[in-house]
């Protein structure tokens, strides 16, 4: 997980400690589960409890910042699952660049989950898709048989809006909302 804070606020939010600490249904697919923090899912499965990765470099500076960290036990079908993150400090803004490198398995999804805020994206046909989750239009919120057979918890993604033909790269910019009211009136 890579947490994001700036200007107040978490920009890219984790769950922090789950409503429950036992063994129940939405702790176990969908708060502990990949698909609930910003990183990548290998083969629509949840990787491994894995607290220790591998440092390959640290610069905490003034205007460039970088971690790159490996963690080479999540997936048992990976021989590389590494991360390297670049922060940028000019003028007064920052900027993000996010190296996620993963070998082995044949779906790599990478996750982010935005603050609270309207999303819009450029080079994507987005189409919202009618009902259902993220698993599927038929396929309920937090359906337990759903859960039963698939581990991704993509049952837990609702309003869900898809490009069924992504030709290029694309971007998604956020406006995020000041949902605590941190940020003095201008």
């Amino acid at each position: 997980m890579l947490g994001l804070y700036a200007y107040g606020i978490f920009l890219s939010p984790d769950h922090g400690y789950p409503c429950f600490a036992d063994g129940n249904h939405e702790r176990r697919c969908w708060t502990v589960n990949t698909i609930s923090h910003d990183t990548v899912m290998v083969d629509e499965h949840p990787g491994r409890n894995h607290i220790v990765g591998i440092p390959h470099h640290f610069h905490a500076g003034k205007c460039v910042s970088v971690m790159d960290v490996e963690a080479p036990l999540i997936y048992e079908k990976t021989n590389c699952y590494r991360r390297s993150s670049v922060v940028v400090n000019i003028d007064n803004s920052m900027y993000i660049a996010d190296f996620f490198r993963v070998s082995g398995g044949n779906d790599h999804r990478y996750i982010f989950h935005g603050a609270e805020g309207e999303a819009t994206s450029t080079g994507l046909n987005l189409v919202k898709q009618c009902s259902g989750t993220y698993a599927g239009e038929k396929v309920e919120m937090a359906s337990v048989q759903y859960d039963e057979t698939h581990e991704s918890g993509f049952d837990y993604l609702y309003d869900v809006y898809r490009d069924a033909n992504v030709k290029d790269s694309f971007s998604v910019d956020w406006k995020v909302k000041d949902t605590w009211k941190v940020w003095k009136e201008i």
